[in-house]
């Protein structure tokens, strides 16, 4: 990376970890300390990962599919085609937190390590980037300066680049965390949930005015997309379907098996 770009790289990438620093999952560790743990995490996970500079961005408000049909349906994607990305979300990160051992069984464990894995998953991000490793980062949009630091990598390291996201309306996304929370013990605050939901709908807004990407807008309970094509023209899809609540839905199975299949034809000319 020539000088001058490495600099503006380094300038969006502590606008980022300000972000998630001041961010309301409010986290005390020092600095060096993230680092430190960044890079054990780091090691950890990019054990065989492949290096084709492509990058699977999932993303969706809190119980809205993201896990359990766009990844589910990724890894399958990757799999068949012996890709093995680094997967970087969130929750990967919280057992490097230093008082992980004391608070794994705490029912807000994830909502207390969040701040900790946020800024943590940055630093893994970063340096995923600069080795060119496969990447599927699956997190909900946080804030423009957070996406800002993402784009920037994205174009300057030429990477190959397909953003989903899953448009669900918020009373349904508010029932899949309720049985999550009864299933897995793990739960998501109100706070949380509200912020996940109101910054989903500016950040996106905001990405598809700024930037010119391909983009996939998905419904949770659609075998179908709602759109595909240049993110400039989703937005006003995205939030035609946020506002529909689905009469029935499909068997998870199903869902999977579809945006799978759509994977290997939207892939089938190009990303391989």
């Amino acid at each position: 990376m020539l000088h001058c770009e490495y600099i503006t790289q380094m300038k969006h990438f502590f606008s980022a970890y300000n972000f998630a620093c001041k961010s309301m999952w409010k986290d005390s560790t020092d600095n060096q300390t993230i680092i430190n743990k960044a890079k054990q995490a780091y090691d950890f996970y990019k054990k065989n990962c492949t290096r084709g500079k492509r990058l699977f961005r999932l993303t969706g408000q809190s119980g809205s599919g993201k896990t359990s049909q766009l990844l589910s349906a990724t890894l399958n994607f990757c799999n068949n085609h012996k890709i093995k990305p680094i997967h970087i979300a969130v929750r990967n990160y919280a057992q490097f937190h230093p008082d992980y051992e004391n608070l794994k069984n705490s029912k807000n464990m994830r909502e207390q390590t969040n701040g900790f894995a946020l800024k943590v998953l940055l630093w893994v991000l970063k340096f995923a980037f600069e080795d060119g490793l496969d990447i599927i980062l699956e997190i909900a949009l946080l804030n423009k300066k957070f996406e800002n630091y993402i784009f920037f990598e994205i174009f300057s390291r030429n990477y190959h680049h397909f953003f989903q996201i899953m448009a669900v309306n918020k009373k349904i996304s508010d029932i899949f965390i309720f049985k999550r929370q009864k299933k897995l013990h793990r739960n998501t605050s109100l706070k949380s949930a509200k912020y996940f939901d109101s910054s989903l709908q500016k950040t996106f807004n905001y990405l598809t005015k700024k930037y010119n990407f391909n983009c996939v807008v998905w419904s949770v309970s659609s075998t179908e997309p709602c759109f595909v094509g240049r993110g400039k023209n989703a937005y006003k899809i995205f939030k035609k379907n946020r506002k529909i609540i689905p009469k029935k839905f499909i068997s998870e199975s199903k869902l999977v098996c579809a945006k799978q299949n759509f994977l290997e034809e939207l892939y089938r000319d190009g990303l391989i």
